[in-house]
């Protein structure tokens, strides 16, 4: 079944030994030249999914938020990426007495000349054809592997409910700009899938794939594809892929934000510590296949729902036996990053009056008072 071969290859991602010289990316770059290489499609779609891209002085990048470093690390290894240099960090432009209510940033960049100028190239004619394969034959593999990889960083997963417990597939929504929304709809177009519409927003809109049976048929041979050129799945991409294989899923793979205040999700020894609010704030917010993915990677016992997560447990065990070990691996090591980072983000004991919270960190969610003024991101799928 897909679903197990995904999770196998995630694990394999951080078991590795690691590489204590250079960042090669000549396996991408290469991939990224060959036009009928349907990894290529799964690239792009995630580097151009929204917010996802970031250029500095001609070097190309990736940025998710914090929580999701592992996703990424396991992605870009998957590409031959050895050690990706990953960076975490609140943001310099976020006040020290606002970050707990922010989501740090994980990124990767790459040095590499020839991949700047293979992704400049992409990225400045990408409406001009350069997304599509040479061969025909390969089209459709290579547009469902688009939308695959666009849907990880820039989607959402639309679910219907089914009785007092059951979800089902209703769509996706693709946060994404007029010309990519247009591009998308016509290469869905070229495959018979026209039930699409836009959605609008107070401050942009988005273009929604309903979930009728040649959409779902389409992205089930993308996820096919990766399965069988053995590459990761995100957390994102295996909750899409459960909901195609079953009839319904249960609610409790949504994330814990869908059915509890975070305050419950706290518990009373969570409200007593602002380290304990800021990794609640990040973890509320993922499906159970997302928690999933970091618990086996750091080697933290999986669970069958997000209900289970025993947040006191769970940070006590990451600070008290992980980040204790003699050796570590490298989706281990990157976690312990990510958990000192969450140090420089818990709210001080100083109140934040709530009219000097920038309007970002309120429309995070929910206050909470008893640690500074602490604000946690709504969750989404």
């Amino acid at each position: 079944m897909p679903g197990d071969d995904a999770d196998h290859a995630n694990a394999q991602q951080c078991v590795q030994s690691p590489i204590k010289q250079g960042s090669s990316v000549s396996k991408l770059t290469r991939i990224l030249k060959d036009h009928n290489n349907p990894l290529r499609s799964y690239f792009l779609g995630v580097f151009l999914g929204g917010g996802t891209m970031a250029k500095e002085k001609s070097r190309y990048g990736l940025v998710f938020p914090s929580i999701s470093c592992i996703e990424l690390y396991q992605f870009l290894t998957s590409y031959g990426v050895t050690l990706p240099k990953l960076k975490i960090n609140v943001g310099r432009e976020i006040m020290p007495k606002y970050r707990a209510g922010f989501t740090a940033r994980v990124s990767w960049r790459s040095n590499s000349k020839k991949l700047a100028t293979v992704l400049e190239n992409i990225v400045s004619n990408w409406s001009k054809k350069s997304l599509r394969p040479q061969k025909k034959s390969k089209r459709r593999i290579c547009i469902a592997l688009f939308i695959l990889g666009f849907i990880w960083p820039a989607g959402l997963i639309l679910f219907e409910s089914i009785g007092d417990e059951d979800l089902r597939l209703r769509g996706v929504d693709i946060d994404a700009d007029k010309e990519m929304r247009k591009h998308i709809q016509k290469e869905l177009e070229s495959q018979g899938i026209d039930d699409t519409y836009i959605q609008k927003y107070k401050k942009s809109q988005s273009l929604v794939i309903n979930g009728n049976t040649a959409f779902k048929k389409l992205l089930m041979e993308g996820l096919l594809e990766l399965e069988r050129q053995h590459m990761p799945l995100p957390g994102k991409l295996q909750l899409l892929h459960m909901s195609l294989i079953h009839p319904t899923l249960p609610y409790d793979v949504l994330p814990s934000g869908a059915f509890t205040s975070f305050f419950n999700y706290l518990g009373k020894q969570g409200h007593m510590d602002p380290v304990f609010a800021v990794i609640a704030q990040d973890l509320i917010s993922l499906t159970l296949y997302e928690i999933n993915i970091i618990f086996e990677a750091i080697g933290h016992k999986t669970i069958q729902s997000t209900s289970d997560v025993d947040l006191v447990q769970f940070v006590k065990w990451t600070f008290n036996h992980m980040r204790n070990l003699p050796s570590m691996t490298p989706c281990q090591d990157l976690f312990a990053l990510y958990t000192k980072v969450c140090l420089e983000r818990q709210a001080s004991q100083e109140k934040t009056p709530l009219k000097d919270v920038p309007a970002d960190g309120i429309q995070l969610g929910y206050i909470y008072d008893d640690v500074g003024e602490l604000y946690s991101k709504t969750w989404k799928l």
